[in-house]
This record gives structure tokens, C-alpha cells and sequence, in this order.
């Protein structure tokens, strides 16, 4: 039911509208984050000596964008991704924060539904992350830095509310490399997909 009252406002919303010049050359462009996710619970686990525990768990993950159209449906800005997750029991806390700035580039493809856009997207972001750990019991409270650099490309729906306000939704390939700065001969490297949902400004 709720499938079907969302096509039909989409739909509705298609046929309301002529077209817009949203992503025209000298637009700006601020996006909320096609990659937001805020996530909290609780995990619980069991050994075979039937032992159990518990593990709160938060996450957020934020990217906020600002760019400006070069040449019509282009546009290239800077981006500012930043996340933290925690994990923490009765006995430690595991935490680990990153924030990272870099450029990013977008192509919208124009379709016959105006409000209905395409687009890939690809990003480039260097900076930090940090991982504290925390045991009180055995007296442990370690943190260390490392440099991080990420590597995006995505593809996505932009769904036009009106001329200035869209819904985009990204599926988005992230490679990423991890250097301690204590040890820079040691990488840690991850590839990973996740899918996302934002609101994109324009102006």
C-alpha cells in the first residue's frame, strides 16, 4: 500500500510539472548527504558455555557537499565526510571517528519525466580517523591515528519535490585505504558498498 501511494504521488508530481532548470551551468548545488544513516541497538552474543553478553551500538555517518554547475547537468564542489561509530559493554568501549575533505564530481542525464534525473557520482576525500579504546578494569585507555584516504563512485535517482529540492538516492562503491602514523609501511584497505538516501538544494 505504501509502494503504491508513493508511485502515484511521484507519478502526480511528473505530470504536474513542464521542467526545470535546476541543474542548468551557474547553479549551485548543497546537498544534506546522499550517504546519511543514523543507526543505534543493542547486539547480544552467546558462547557455548552458555556465557552472554550485550554491546550498545551507534553510528553515524554524515556527508554534507557543496558544489556549482560548470557546464549543464556538471557539476563539480567539495564534500565533507564524516562518521563515528561506538560499541561499548559493561567491560569496554570500542570508538572510532574519521573526517575527511575532498572534491567531487556529478553528471545528471536528463530523461522525459523532468523531474526524474540519473546521475554518477564519483569523490575522492583524504583525512584522519581515530580509534580510541577504552577497559577500566585492566587500566586501558589506548587511542591512535591513522590517514585515510576514500575513494567513491555511485549511481543514483535525483526525484525533483519542486524547482530547488530534490530526493536523491545513491548506491555507492567506497574504497578505502588505512595508514597508522605510527607505522606508515602498514595499510589496511576495504571495499565496501552501501546505499543511500539525501536531499539536494539548488539555487
Amino acid at each position: 500500500m505504501r509502494i503504491s501511494i508513493f508511485l502515484s504521488a511521484v507519478i502526480f508530481i511528473a505530470f504536474s510539472y513542464t521542467g526545470y532548470g535546476q541543474t542548468e551551468k551557474g547553479k549551485f548545488f548543497m546537498a544534506g548527504g546522499s550517504a546519511f544513516s543514523f543507526s543505534s541497538g543493542t547486539s547480544e552474543s552467546n558462547d557455548n558455555q552458555g556465557n552472554s553478553g550485550s554491546n550498545d551500538l551507534l553510528s553515524i555517518t554524515l556527508t554534507p557537499q557543496v558544489g556549482y554547475f560548470l557546464a549543464n547537468n556538471f557539476v563539480a564542489g567539495i564534500q565533507i565526510p564524516y562518521s563515528y561509530t561506538k560499541s561499548e559493554n559493561q567491560a569496554a568501549s570500542f570508538s572510532t571517528s574519521s573526517f575527511l575533505i575532498g572534491p567531487f564530481l556529478r553528471y545528471y542525464f536528463s530523461t522525459s519525466v523532468p523531474i526524474l534525473k540519473p546521475y554518477l557520482n564519483t569523490a575522492v576525500s583524504f583525512g584522519n580517523t581515530k580509534d580510541k579504546t577504552e577497559i577500566p578494569f585492566l587500566l586501558v585507555d589506548d587511542e591512535s591515528t591513522s590517514r585515510l584516504t576514500s575513494i567513491q563512485l555511485g549511481a543514483g535517482l535525483a526525484i525533483f519535490l519542486s524547482e530547488n529540492v530534490s530526493i536523491d538516492f545513491i548506491l555507492e562503491y567506497n574504497y578505502a585505504s588505512d595508514r597508522p602514523e605510527e607505522d606508515t609501511e602498514i595499510e589496511l584497505t576495504t571495499d565496501s558498498f552501501r546505499a543511500g538516501i539525501g536531499i539536494g538544494v539548488f539555487f
